[in-house]
Parts: structure tokens; C-alpha cells; sequence
């Protein structure tokens, strides 16, 4: 125990500082947690509560800015926790675990299976899906549990529910079945063939039915399209990944062994180089904050950095106060870029007539796809924004700027 003890002192210690650098420059921190048991799955209802759930039936609740340990309904390690609302939630472990949230207390449900089960998923309260060991799949419909028949002996790790169609993911060695959909109304499973026999997947999100995100071993990432799942890369190596959570179509982040974390951004991954070696289980974004858990209940925490921050008008500078000697800027119509090429903060000075208009403005790249965009309206007078560009790739841009007569398509460079 002593051990165990000065361990976890100097991991805290080495979190202190700073613990992550690179191009996205979070400042990540730990959270005081009340327990030493590894963490496996979170998830936020509304901004301000949260739960996560661990091994040893671990329950923890976030209320008042800070987590709380609750009493264990089961011994058994749990290992994913969905929420429909802040009165109605479930969880799934091991030994067919399962346990329903009744808005005041966690209590065991009738299980039709003893096989340890790894996620669940609803897409609302009377419609859901759990999946676990030898092909295990569970349905909720009509307040009960119902095992179906998978056609896998494949371990199945995630599943998300979404609307007709729930995906499942998970891996068998030389079984090649690492994802498949089920069509929820006429109960059709349709194997996805897409990674090596050796591949899994352990994690997969939806911003929307139309744009997925799945990941596993070894260091795989797939994206949907809503037509075809694609592999992705990221550029650098990184360990296998055991989650991966979407807070909408821009922003993400996924976790994984060895302390790994990336975060989505602006259309590419970003690795962070961590100083942490523990493995992470899960991860989520919520009112403006990364998540990231795993073992020896461990919680970190950063601030989702802006891609846009803004100035109200009084605090502007309107482009006949700006020196252009001191700017490598781009000049078009009534909008100045500087610098430019740019390196981590692009500045847009519009003038002080657009304060009066409501404004769209976006970004896009070369191959024409938006990957940012800011509605600025009339009333928050604004004639000055900056750009976070440090998640960016070096490369060129476009700035379309919506809101006047004519529309400008002003090129930027991203050079880092």
C-alpha cells in the first residue's frame, strides 16, 4: 500500500507542471480523485455532473466541481457507464454486471447473461445495446434484456446507438469481423471488413449518423463518412487506442496505452507528448473541458483550446490604427489577415461597419472543405477576432468572410 501510495505522490508531482507540450499547448492537471482503482468509461449529463465508473464496481459522481465516491452496488470492475439523463442511466461489467441509475440510486438489473460485458449505448430511454465476451449482444426494448444472436465469437468492446443503426466494434484474432452495424429494426448484421485479422476496435464515436469515428490496435483510426469507414493517419506513431469521444464534428479526442492522448481539431489529430505512461481508458469533452481517466485513478483535465477568440469593439483595433509596417498582413477590401504566413494565432480586423451586420466566417482548405466556422452577429459588435492556427497543418487556407455585398476569399499560410 505504502508504495502504491508514493507512486501516485509522484505522479502528481511530475502533473504539476506542465504536463503536455506541443502544438495544441493544453495545460493539462490532475483531478483529485477519491480512489486508487483503474477507471475505465465517463460521461457528462449537462455541464455540471458527470460520473465514471471503474474496476471494483467504482462509482464516482462529479457535483460541485469535485468527484465523489459512491457506495458499491457490485465487486464486480465495470467497465462502461451511459447516461440518457441526469435521472435515468446505465452501466455493464464483468460476470454479466449490469446496473440501472433510477435518478437516486445505482441498482442491479435482471441480466440474461454471465459473460463480462464492455459498453452500452442507448439511443433513448427505451431503446438500447450492450455488448461483451464471445460475441455477446444485448438488446433493451420492452424493459427487459435480450440476448442476440451475433453470428461472432469475436470480443465485442464498444458499441454506439444511433437512431436505426447501432455499430459495434471489438476483435478476434484471424476473425476479421472488427466492426459491424446492425440495422435495429429488421435486426440485419453486416460485418464491416476494413482492418488487418489482428486489428480491433475498441472505441467509437458519433458527432451524427453521418460522421463516425472508430479506433483500436494497433493504433488504428477509421472515419465514416456516412457512406464507407476510411483509415486515417495521424502522421506519428502512437500506441493502441482504447476510446474515443466526439463532442460535434470538429472537436475530439481520443485516448489510449502509454499515456497516449490526441485531439482532434480543425480536420487533423494532434498528438500530445506526454510525460504520463499509465494507460488511459476513456476520454470526453464537456463544457469547454478535455477528460482523459485510466489507471490508479487517474483524472486529467485541460481547457479545449479555441480555434476563434474575440474582442468586443471597444477593445478592437480598427484597421486605420494599425501600422503596417509592424504587419506582414494581407490586405483585402475592408479585412486585414497578419501575419501572414502565420505560425499559431492568425489576427482578422474588419471594419468598424461590419460591426453592425451579422457575420459569417469560415475556413477551408485547398480541396475546398470548411473546417471552421463563426457566426459573429450584430449584436456583439465585434471588429477584431484572432484564429487559433496552432492546430492547423502548415499549409494554405482560405478565409471566407460572408456579410457584405461582396464576399472576399482572402489565402493565408500556415507555416509552423
Amino acid at each position: 500500500m505504502l508504495t502504491v501510495m508514493n507512486n501516485k505522490i509522484i505522479l502528481l508531482f511530475l502533473l504539476s507542471g506542465l504536463l503536455f507540450t506541443g502544438t495544441t499547448r493544453a495545460q493539462w492537471s490532475t483531478e483529485k480523485c477519491p480512489t486508487n482503482n483503474n477507471l475505465n468509461s465517463i460521461v457528462f449529463v449537462g455541464q455540471k455532473m458527470g460520473w465514471i465508473v471503474g474496476d471494483k464496481g467504482t462509482i464516482l459522481v462529479r457535483t460541485n466541481n469535485q468527484w465523489t465516491k459512491l457506495q458499491e452496488p457490485t465487486s464486480e470492475n465495470l467497465h462502461s457507464v451511459c447516461m440518457i439523463d441526469k435521472y435515468n442511466g446505465w452501466a455493464v461489467g464483468d460476470k454479466g454486471t449490469i446496473l440501472r441509475f433510477d435518478g437516486n440510486n445505482w441498482l442491479h438489473f435482471k441480466s440474461p447473461t454471465n459473460k463480462n460485458l464492455f459498453s452500452v449505448s442507448f439511443n433513448d430511454a427505451d431503446h438500447g445495446i450492450a455488448v461483451g465476451d464471445y460475441g455477446t449482444i444485448l438488446l433493451f426494448q420492452d424493459g427487459a434484456w435480450n440476448p442476440v444472436e451475433s453470428g461472432s465469437r469475436a470480443r465485442m468492446l464498444s458499441v454506439n446507438f444511433q437512431t436505426d443503426n447501432a455499430w459495434i466494434g471489438g476483435g478476434l484474432e484471424c476473425a476479421n469481423v472488427p466492426l459491424m452495424q446492425i440495422n435495429m429494426n429488421a435486426r440485419d448484421k453486416i460485418p464491416v471488413n476494413v482492418l488487418d485479422s489482428y486489428s480491433s476496435i475498441t472505441g467509437i464515436s458519433f458527432s451524427d449518423k453521418n460522421n463516425g469515428w472508430a479506433v483500436g490496435s494497433p493504433g488504428t483510426i477509421l472515419h465514416f463518412d456516412g457512406q464507407r469507414w476510411k483509415k486515417v493517419s495521424t502522421g506519428k506513431n502512437h500506441s493502441s487506442l482504447k476510446s474515443v469521444f466526439f463532442d460535434d464534428d470538429s472537436s475530439g479526442i481520443s485516448v489510449g496505452y502509454g499515456g497516449t492522448i490526441l485531439t482532434y481539431k480543425a480536420g487533423s489529430w494532434t498528438k500530445e507528448n506526454s510525460l504520463l505512461t499509465i494507460d488511459l481508458k476513456a476520454g470526453t469533452i464537456n463544457d469547454g473541458t478535455y477528460y482523459a481517466i485510466g489507471d490508479s485513478g487517474t483524472i486529467l483535465t485541460a481547457k479545449v483550446l479555441p480555434l476563434i477568440s474575440s474582442w468586443t469593439k471597444e477593445d478592437s483595433l480598427s484597421p486605420e490604427k494599425l501600422n503596417p509596417a509592424q504587419l506582414n498582413e494581407q490586405l483585402q477590401g475592408d479585412i486585414r489577415l497578419f501575419p501572414n504566413p502565420c505560425n499559431d494565432i492568425l489576427n482578422i480586423t474588419m471594419h468598424d461597419s461590419y460591426a453592425n451586420k451579422s457575420v459569417l466566417i469560415s475556413i477551408s482548405n485547398t480541396q475546398g472543405k470548411v473546417l471552421l466556422q463563426k457566426e459573429l452577429n450584430d449584436q456583439m459588435k465585434l471588429t477584431r477576432i484572432q484564429l487559433n492556427t496552432s492546430q492547423l497543418k502548415s499549409g494554405t487556407y482560405y478565409l471566407h468572410v460572408v456579410g457584405a455585398s461582396a464576399i472576399p476569399v482572402i489565402k493565408f499560410i500556415v507555416l509552423h
